[in-house]
């Protein structure tokens, strides 16, 4: 009403433009204009992002990934400056994102995650007249690989790391994992371990199967002597957490066959030779198939005499460390056969069963015995005779 007019134009892009006016249809003074329209502050919605770390990453590697400012109709804006704010939740806590100014409308971004899985990453805009938000596709998901194979930070579990026995498979299973102690999930790791014998110096192999996602399972059924081991589990050659182990080895189960003998001594014609009346004793030792001397007693071990002109009894002691003292008496002079048997088998290790010979003791007057006419009767000057 008092003759200025108030006029409004949007453009949905930016460059220069001719602006026309006109009062009833004449151009007024000085029109056409040329107004240069530059794009106006960012608009979160608007705003993008690209790179390969909006969707993956791996633990202890920078991610990068770039964001572009757009204004409210999509227009790149051509300079820097904007209020732009990322960050990267992990699990173990909420990673800052750096972010560079590259003063052309685009912020070079990234972040070095620490724990392996799925996480999100969030992207905000904060402006002054389009309020605050997340750009396009924010939040992300990112999934988080495991860093390379770290000897230190890599475990294993299992019987065989602590105990084992002689010939057995003595499983043990190695986790490797990266400097996060984030588990690999994939295979082709150098894995290995070294078994050495404390007292003989002697190593002995251990096998070693790649799962193919990050385990290995290991045994050494090679282990053949009972005692004290070294076990150093690796992951590239290097000793891998808690390593070296020591590992005590037990011998296995006792093996008929595999028994020694002590104290039993033969003659020249394989007989075992005892005095009757007299207490005759020997050993045996309950062993494993490697050799190995039982630890303790607790075995079914007996002995009998047979097939002798009486009956002997045997006794079995059992000296609790995988000896048994076999003892008997035999009194009635003659030969016998003796067998030592683990549960209803025949020990080996010596001639089982063995020829025993009972000799005659000295004379014993008590026991000495007299016979003929001669015990009761007799004739002056004649010959009396008894035996």
């Amino acid at each position: 009403r008092d003759g200025s007019y108030d006029c409004v134009y949007v453009a949905e892009r930016p460059g220069t433009f001719t602006l026309e006016i006109e009062v009833k249809k004449k151009a007024i003074k000085d029109s056409p204009f040329h107004p240069e329209v530059k794009p106006g502050e960012p608009s979160p919605g608007q705003c993008t992002a690209e790179g390969p770390g909006l969707s993956e990453a791996t633990a202890g590697e920078s991610a990068p990934f770039t964001v572009t400012t757009k204004d409210v109709a999509g227009n790149v804006i051509p300079r820097g400056g904007a209020n732009i704010v990322a960050v990267f939740k992990d699990p173990s806590g909420d990673i800052p994102v750096e972010i560079v100014d590259n003063n052309d409308g685009t912020y070079s971004c990234s972040y070095t995650p620490t724990t392996s899985g799925s996480s999100n990453l969030s992207v905000v805009v904060n402006t002054e007249f389009n309020g605050s938000g997340d750009i396009q596709g924010s939040e992300f998901s990112v999934t988080v690989s495991p860093g390379a194979p770290s000897a230190a930070n890599s475990t294993a579990e299992g019987p065989g790391l602590s105990e084992a026995v002689a010939g057995a498979e003595n499983p043990f299973t190695v986790q490797v994992k990266d400097q996060f102690d984030n588990n690999l999930t994939t295979g082709g790791t150098d894995v290995g371990a070294k078994l050495v014998n404390n007292e003989t110096g002697e190593e002995v192999e251990v096998n070693t199967v790649d799962n193919g996602d990050g385990t290995y399972s290991n045994s050494y059924p090679a282990v053949a002597k009972a005692g004290t081991y070294t076990l150093t589990p690796t992951v590239g050659g290097e000793p891998i957490k808690d390593a070296p182990f020591t590992v005590t080895v037990k011998p296995a189960e006792a093996d008929a066959g595999a028994f020694t003998w002590d104290g039993l001594e033969l003659d020249a014609d394989g007989n075992r030779v005892v005095v009757a009346g007299t207490t005759d004793s020997f050993s045996v030792t309950a062993r494993d198939a490697n050799g190995n001397q039982q630890e303790s007693g607790g075995l079914n071990i007996t002995g009998s005499i047979t097939d002798g002109p009486a009956d002997v009894s045997v006794e079995v002691a059992d000296n609790g460390d995988g000896s048994y003292t076999l003892s008997y008496s035999p009194t009635k002079a003659g030969a016998y056969q003796f067998t030592v048997k683990f549960d209803e088998t025949a020990i080996g290790g010596h001639t089982n069963p063995f020829p025993m010979v009972c000799i005659p003791a000295d004379a014993y007057g008590p026991t000495s015995v007299a016979s003929g006419a001669g015990i009761s009767s007799g004739d002056v000057g004649g010959a009396n005779e008894f035996s």
